[in-house]
């Protein structure tokens, strides 16, 4: 049966708490087992907890797996997930999405306000089993602005988890990449070395198209480059590409009236990769290092891909 734990320290020192189905008769073999304070129920997470010792652990493991909840691989593998909490709220990353739980709300209200916040969230799912909302990474920051004053305790708390307050701290530094003309003439020569072996002597870009590619870097290639037409968008993109050959073959789906303007590009700052152009539904797919195809087409050779 699901399970999951979560640990935290209170008054009593490190402890774990429990996620598992309502049962009686497992709390009371746990609590007769362990005692207080070394089991106790935690109100606000709503759930049992034991201290975190090597003893408490094994002991309640052994306890509660005749009733069906196998908390072997969670409490006797070492695999813990550091949770933060705040006023009964809490948060944690797991496999890569920020897990929340937050106490009831008694004002209708606000609690309809709360849960609307979380709901807004693309993405976002509530997980039944251990009844914990789960987002995200990439929307935390965003739910977190929701939530500054619609719940200040659950948003305290998102932002306490390192992950988070690196991503928004990332996310500040696109904003501010975006928003830049030219890059540090550190950042500059970085680019222009690594890009020195790749593109012919006599191209090179210019100090704002640099900025372009390193704002790619920085949001790791899920970007929107809005220049302006004709302030080399095409390069920007193939520079990132070239920057990144783990990603290869790259696939581009194109405005029809851009398809060869694309390859030319590509001929021209790229004269050793391969390049197929998609001209129609009948046309077989080579192993290209770049295949170009247009919005209308991309449906007709989605087997094919």
């Amino acid at each position: 049966m699901n399970t999951d734990i979560e640990c935290y320290s209170d008054e009593f020192g490190p402890r774990v708490a429990l996620v598992f189905p309502f049962d009686p008769e497992a709390q009371a073999d746990l609590k007769s087992a362990l005692g207080f304070p070394d089991c106790k129920f935690n109100g606000q997470m709503k759930c049992w907890t034991i201290s975190d010792t090597k003893e408490c652990r094994l002991m309640a493991s052994s306890v509660l797996k005749p009733y069906g909840y196998d908390f072997s691989h969670h409490l006797l593998d070492g695999v813990e997930v550091q949770s933060y909490m705040v006023h009964g709220c809490s948060a944690r990353i797991d496999d890569g999405q920020l897990v929340l739980r937050w106490p009831y709300i008694q004002d209708e209200t606000h609690r309809k306000n709360v849960l609307n916040a979380v709901k807004s969230i693309a993405g976002r799912k509530f997980d039944g089993d251990s009844k914990v909302w789960r987002i995200p990474l990439g929307q935390a920051s965003h739910l977190h602005k929701l939530l500054t004053t619609t719940y200040p305790p659950l948003a305290e708390v998102i932002k306490m988890v390192p992950e988070v307050e690196d991503y928004i701290i990332q996310s500040i530094e696109r904003v501010a990449l975006s928003q830049a003309k030219e890059l540090t003439p550190e950042l500059v020569n970085e680019m222009e070395t690594r890009l020195l072996d790749v593109f012919p002597s006599d191209l090179a870009l210019y100090p704002f198209q640099y900025v372009g590619v390193a704002f790619a870097e920085a949001s790791n290639g899920r970007c929107l480059i809005g220049d302006d037409l004709g302030l080399g968008k095409t390069i920007q993109a193939i520079s990132y590409c070239i920057l990144h050959p783990e990603h290869w073959p790259v696939l581009v789906v194109a405005p029809a009236n851009v398809k060869w303007n694309w390859k030319n590009e590509l001929n021209k700052w790229l004269p050793d990769v391969t390049c197929d152009v998609v001209d129609g539904g009948k046309h077989q797919l080579t192993k290209a290092d770049f295949t170009i195809i247009n919005y209308d087409l991309i449906n007709k050779k989605k087997k094919d891909f």
